[in-house]
């Protein structure tokens, strides 16, 4: 074996070696790369919705809400807080159980009427998660008007909560999974308040 042929399996081991690092810190930024973008896919949705708010597109932002879990949701959260204050109130009263009957009706009927693309894309317009109409006011017209900035954290792996930055801002969004890249709206944290408060108009 000559010093030549030596010296070429050197650089052959060399040049092997060196491919193999380029390889591993190519899959590392990949991996990285994909997980970051995993990561920030409930904002892509967001921004859909946002632009589809700023077109006035209400199909093209319903396609990123699931209306029936949305409605279900409100119905659950408003009902309990109905409940509880109506428990509260008519502990010793004999017909309250009636009352609570007659009231679970109504409301659940005023949550159908209520949740909608329009109400939908005021809440997500202006950062409020909120039954209240009287706190979300008339949308600008289309191409007007700030979009709020939303800060995001996981609850797990398929659901994440988004929840607007700013002093007027109220409650949460709650996003669920669909697929690996895409999500959709399914429900909202309404912010603790008097239950007259959170009661959707008739």
């Amino acid at each position: 074996m000559t010093l030549r042929s030596v010296a070429q399996g050197k650089n052959k081991r060399v040049s092997m070696t060196l491919k193999n690092r380029i390889g591993i810190i190519g899959s590392v930024a990949i991996v990285l790369l994909v997980g970051a973008a995993l990561y920030l896919s409930p904002y892509w949705t967001l921004r859909k919705m946002q632009a589809a708010i700023e077109a006035r597109d209400a199909a093209a932002f319903s396609a990123h809400v699931d209306f029936p879990a949305l409605t279900e949701n409100l119905k659950g959260q408003l009902m309990r807080q109905m409940t509880d204050t109506m428990g509260a109130a008519g502990k010793n009263d004999r017909l309250s159980g009636l009352g609570q009957m007659l009231a679970v009706g109504l409301l659940g009927q005023m949550v159908d009427s209520f949740v909608s693309p329009a109400s939908v894309m005021r809440m997500v317009a202006q950062g409020k998660a909120t039954v209240d109409m009287e706190a979300l006011v008339a949308m600008p017209s289309a191409g007007t008007g700030q979009v709020p900035r939303y800060a995001l954290r996981y609850q797990s792996l398929s659901t994440a909560v988004l929840h607007a930055e700013g002093a007027s801002a109220t409650g949460a969004f709650l996003f669920a999974r669909q697929g690996l890249w895409s999500w959709k709206l399914t429900a909202v944290a309404l912010p603790r308040s008097r239950p007259d408060a959170q009661r959707p108009p008739m």
